[in-house]
C-alpha cells in the first residue's frame, strides 16, 4: 500500500489527465449509453435529441474540466515551488562564494614579521610570512613549544598546555606552569643577542620571532569563528535542496582552501578542547561532526606533527565511529589508511 501511495504520488499529473481523458470519453458515448440500455430515461420530443444529448453529457464535461483545471494549477504550483527552489539555491551558493571571498581576504591578511640582524654583517632585514607561510610558521611554532615542555615532564595534559602557551602566550598560562617554564622560554631571547642566533638556529620561525610564545589569540580566533560559520552553513542547510554529496562538493572546495597546516592546527585547536564544537559526541543529540561527517581535516600530514597516525583516526572515531560515506572509498583521511591503522 505504502508503495502504491509513493507511485500515486509521483504520478499524480499524469492520473489526473488520464481521468479526465477517460470522462471525456465517457462523456461522448453516455447519451447513447443512458438512452439505449435505460428504460427510464428518454429523449424528450419538446426538447429534442441534440438538447438531451448535451443535458447528458455536461455533468462530465464539466468533471473532465474541473480535473484539466486543477492539473493546470497543480503544474503551476509545482513550476512555482521549483522555481522557489532554485532561487533558494542560488541564494545559498551567492552566499557561499561571499564567505568563501572573505576567508580568503582573511587568510591573506594573517601575518607576522620581524627585524633580523645578521650576527655576521651586522645588516638588518624583515623577515615576513603572510597567509600560507604564516600557518606554517605557527604549526613549527607549536612543535617547538611541545617539544620544549616535553623537557619538563611528559603527561597527557602536556600537549594542551602546549597550544594554551601557543594559543594566548606563556603569560597567560596557569601560574604553576608559568612557574615552571615562563624563564625557560625567555631564555631563548636573553640576552638580545641570542635572539637573532635562535632566528638563525631556527630560520622558518624568523617571521614570528618578535611575537614568539606570546600568542596568536587575536589573529586565529577571528579565523576560526568565521571558518566555522561557513562550515555550519553549508551542514545545516536545507537537505531537500542540497544533498549530502551536495554539501561534501561544497566542503572540498572549502578545504582546498586549507594548506596542511591549517588543517593540522585545526585538528590541534579541537584536541586542546578551545573548538570542541568542531567534532562532538555521537551521543550528542544534533551534534556537529565537521571532521568526520564532513571531512574538514581529510588533507593533514600525520608527519608534520607529534601524533600517530593511529592516534589522529582513533581520535576521530572514538566521537563518531558510524561516521556517513559517499561510497566504500570514502575514507576519514587522505594520507591515513583508516583498513591499515
Amino acid at each position: 500500500m505504502q508503495l502504491f501511495f509513493k507511485w500515486a504520488k509521483r504520478h499524480f499529473l499524469a492520473i489526473l489527465c488520464s481521468m479526465a481523458f477517460a470522462i471525456t470519453l465517457f462523456a461522448l458515448i453516455a447519451p447513447w449509453l443512458f438512452a439505449t440500455h435505460s428504460s427510464s430515461i428518454a429523449f424528450n420530443s419538446n426538447t429534442g435529441a441534440i438538447g438531451d444529448t448535451f443535458g447528458i453529457m455536461n455533468p462530465f464535461i464539466a468533471i473532465a474540466a474541473a480535473l484539466i483545471t486543477f492539473a493546470a494549477f497543480w503544474t503551476q504550483y509545482q513550476a512555482n515551488q521549483e522555481m522557489q527552489k532554485n532561487s533558494d539555491k542560488m541564494q545559498f551558493e551567492r552566499q557561499f562564494y561571499e564567505m568563501l571571498k572573505i576567508h580568503c581576504d582573511k587568510v591573506e591578511n594573517l601575518h607576522a614579521e620581524s627585524l633580523y640582524t645578521d650576527s655576521a654583517t651586522g645588516n638588518q632585514s624583515q623577515k615576513a610570512a603572510k597567509s600560507q607561510d604564516f600557518f606554517r610558521s605557527l604549526l613549527d611554532e607549536f612543535n617547538l613549544i611541545y617539544s620544549e615542555l616535553l623537557k619538563f615532564n611528559e603527561t597527557d595534559e602536556t600537549f594542551c598546555k602546549a597550544y594554551h602557551i601557543f594559543f594566548s602566550g606563556i603569560d597567560f598560562a596557569d601560574k604553576q606552569l608559568r612557574k615552571e617554564t615562563t624563564a625557560h622560554f625567555h631564555s631563548f631571547f636573553a640576552p638580545e643577542n641570542n635572539k637573532y642566533l635562535f632566528m638563525e638556529k631556527y630560520p622558518k620561525l624568523a617571521p614570528i620571532a618578535d611575537s614568539l610564545f606570546m600568542g596568536h589569540i587575536d589573529q586565529l580566533v577571528p579565523y576560526y569563528r568565521h571558518l566555522f560559520l561557513l562550515v555550519k552553513t553549508v551542514v545545516q542547510f536545507d537537505d531537500k535542496l542540497f544533498s549530502y554529496a551536495d554539501k561534501r562538493q561544497f566542503l572540498r572546495i572549502l578545504r582546498a582552501q586549507l594548506s596542511s597546516a591549517e588543517q593540522t592546527l585545526l585538528l590541534f585547536n579541537w584536541l586542546s578542547g578551545h573548538g570542541k564544537e568542531w567534532e562532538e559526541d555521537a551521543s550528542k543529540p544534533n551534534g556537529n561532526h565537521f571532521f568526520s561527517d564532513y571531512r574538514m581535516i581529510h588533507n593533514i600530514i600525520p608527519e608534520q606533527q607529534p601524533f600517530t597516525k593511529e592516534s589522529i583516526l582513533q581520535s576521530i572515531l572514538s566521537r563518531n565511529p558510524h561516521y556517513k560515506k559517499l561510497n566504500n572509498e570514502d575514507t576519514l583521511f587522505e594520507l591515513i589508511d583508516e583498513k591499515r591503522t
